[in-house]
This record gives structure tokens, C-alpha cells and sequence, in this order.
């Protein structure tokens, strides 16, 4: 990797004070949605039309503008339109390029991201995980392990102390004859349930939150709110986090079961299998030093979904707490080498503008 440079991209807040919404298209050349979720191709009419998000479809006739605003999550572009081979935080796909599957319309960026994603639709499809099964000595177990962990991050009582979790990294993408490219992404947790993740670079600032209730995303002066399906997969991803993950132990649906041996490096760990909020991860702990020494799990990676492991290391003490500086990933049992990916900060309990979790008018 080439060096760092010392100048990172900051993101300035008050540049969201009066975003836009962004511009209604038309979506599907005007076919009728409905229809075409039953595989026909039938014209809409401009005087039978609904807007929903960044799209206004348009309706053969008035059943089938009823049966969409009934239910509208089953004819609507599915992800609020981000591309369906990208996923649903990517960037949008054209409402012109579209597939339907298991008769759910996507739209996607290129023909070439429609085309992966006729092959192989399972590949890229987004779903919440059902929680881990197992016996009442794997369930006994598994709370003993979720305890044992508390001990690794420093004790129950900072864990459950923490209100607020930030995290700050420097991402670097080598540029050929060139300085690096520098990314800066921020990762926020306000607790119990707001979730903030924002990338910036020189110019451009991007972002997604998913709270309780609703959600947004930003680029640059635009803002949007996100499908229910959308926000649900943000707060999939904050809870890979093992923090996350325990500070969610006491929630309604929390399943922990144990069992399993294994090694992680030279070290021998106890596999903690935990399901919450949809998404199932398992945990490696030292049962010497309760450390959490990775975290695997399903998820996006460049060719799809597959298999993702997390490892940890390089523990230090922020506010009480015993958090890992040293993070790398491995998709499909291949570490991934870049773009150099450094974190920078953690920042524990601080007062966070309320703003930050909300969508900017």
C-alpha cells in the first residue's frame, strides 16, 4: 500500500441543513407494476399515477392502483430502488433496467449488474436471518459464554454503561501513479437503537440512519427516507458489531447457544452462536481472557453473499472499556488486502447532536 496521506476528508454537518428531496422519475418506461410482477408488460395511464419515494408508477387501471396502494412494499421497486445486484445501501439502479423475480421488481446500475443477478438471484438477496436453534445445555452455555464476553470487554457495568459508540476510520484506495485516495468513514451508535453510518471524501458526504422507527439516507444536498426493508438490513450490519451484540442481550428474540471448539490462530475459543434483530453471528472466544477474537457471519461481498470473518486484536481501554484497534476481513476464506482500511479513533459516551438521527429538511 502506498502511504497515507495526513489530510483526511471531513464531513460537515451543517451542509444538510436544508436539504432537497430528490427528483420524482418515472419508473418502468410507465408499465404498470402491478402487471408486471405478474410477468405482463401493460401500459400505465398519466392520469392513473402514484408516487412513492423517488418514483411515480403509473397504473392500467384503478384495481390495479388500489391493489398498489394497499400494499405497496409488494409492487413497488423493491429497496427503494438501489440496485439489485449491489444491494440496498449501494447507489440507485435505473428505474428503466429492471428484473422481476419472485415477483418482486428490481432495477439495477449497468447490464451487466442485471445480468449477475439473473443468474444467480439467491446470490444477492437480502434477508433477515432466523435466530440459532439448539438445546437447553447449548442455550445454558451460551448465556454463560454471553457473560464471559462481558468480562473481555471489561465487565458488565461499562457495557451496559455505554450510551454512545464511535468509531472512526481512514480508508485508503491506491491510485496508480498517484497519492492514495482517501475515504473517511464515521460509525455511530446512539443506544438503544440509532444507528449512523457516514462516509466523506473532499466534496461528497454520504448517509444512512436507521432509528426505531424511520430512516434517511444523504449524498451530498439530497435527502431521502428509506423503506422499512432498507432501514431493517442498517440495523442487520451495526449488529455484527459484538458490542452491539451484547449491549442487545436483554431484548426480546436474543437467542445465544454454545457447543463448539475451534482455533483461532494458535489460541483454542468457544464458538457463541448469537441471533438478535435478524441477524445471526457467531462469536470466537478466548475462554481464558473472554475476548472476542472474531465474528462470523453472511454477508455482501463483492461476488454476492458469502461467508465473512471478522478477527480482532490489538485490545485497548477507551472509557473502561477493552475494545480491539486491529480489525481484518476474510471473504470466502480469502483476506481482504484493500483498500487499507485504518481505524483511527473510538469514541466512547459522547453527547451526540440529536441531529445526527434526523432527516434533514
Amino acid at each position: 500500500m502506498n502511504r497515507l496521506l495526513a489530510v483526511t476528508a471531513l464531513f460537515v454537518l451543517a451542509g444538510f441543513a436544508c436539504a432537497e428531496a430528490p427528483p420524482v422519475v418515472l419508473a418502468l418506461k410507465g408499465l404498470d407494476p402491478v402487471e408486471l410482477t405478474k410477468g405482463k408488460e401493460v401500459a400505465g395511464k398519466e392520469d392513473l399515477t402514484v408516487t412513492r419515494g423517488r418514483y411515480k408508477y403509473q397504473f392500467a387501471t384503478k384495481e390495479s392502483k388500489a391493489a398498489f396502494e394497499k400494499t405497496p412494499e409488494l409492487f413497488a421497486i423493491q429497496w427503494g430502488g438501489a440496485c439489485g445486484r449491489m444491494g440496498p445501501l449501494s447507489g440507485s439502479g435505473t428505474p428503466e433496467r429492471w428484473y422481476v423475480h419472485d415477483n418482486r421488481i428490481f432495477i439495477f446500475a449497468s447490464e451487466g449488474c442485471r445480468t449477475s443477478f439473473q443468474a444467480a438471484p439467491a446470490r444477492y438477496l437480502e434477508t433477515a436471518e432466523e435466530p440459532p436453534g439448539g438445546t437447553p445445555a447449548q442455550q445454558k452455555r451460551g448465556q454463560e459464554l454471553v457473560e464471559l464476553a462481558l468480562s473481555g470487554f471489561g465487565g458488565a457495568e461499562p457495557v451496559d454503561g455505554l450510551k454512545s459508540l464511535r468509531l472512526t476510520y481512514q480508508i485508503a484506495y491506491p491510485q496508480k501513479g498517484k497519492e492514495d485516495f482517501l475515504m473517511k468513514k464515521e460509525w455511530l451508535c446512539e443506544f438503544p437503537g440509532q444507528f449512523r453510518e457516514e462516509d466523506s471524501y473532499i466534496g461528497w458526504s454520504g448517509v444512512n440512519v436507521a432509528t426505531a422507527k424511520t430512516g434517511f439516507s444523504t449524498s451530498k444536498q439530497i435527502a431521502w427516507p428509506l423503506e422499512d426493508s432498507v432501514r431493517a438490513v442498517i440495523v442487520r450490519q451495526f449488529h455484527r458489531e459484538p458490542i452491539v451484540i451484547l449491549k442487545a442481550r436483554e431484548e426480546k428474540g436474543f437467542v445465544a447457544i454454545a457447543g463448539r471448539t475451534e482455533k483461532v490462530g494458535e489460541i483454542d475459543v468457544e464458538l457463541l452462536e448469537v441471533g438478535v434483530r435478524g441477524a445471526t453471528t457467531t462469536l470466537a472466544i478466548d475462554p481464558k481472557s473472554g475476548r472476542i477474537l472474531q465474528a462470523r457471519f453472511q454477508g455482501r461481498g463483492g461476488a454476492g453473499f458469502g461467508s465473512i470473518v471478522k478477527t480482532f486484536s490489538d485490545f485497548k481501554e477507551v472509557g473502561k472499556l477493552l475494545l480491539p484497534y486491529v480489525r481484518s476481513t476474510e471473504f470466502e476464506g480469502k483476506v481482504i488486502t484493500g483498500p487499507k482500511t485504518t481505524l483511527e479513533r473510538i469514541v466512547v459516551n459522547e453527547k451526540l447532536d440529536p441531529k445526527l438521527f434526523e432527516k434533514p429538511e
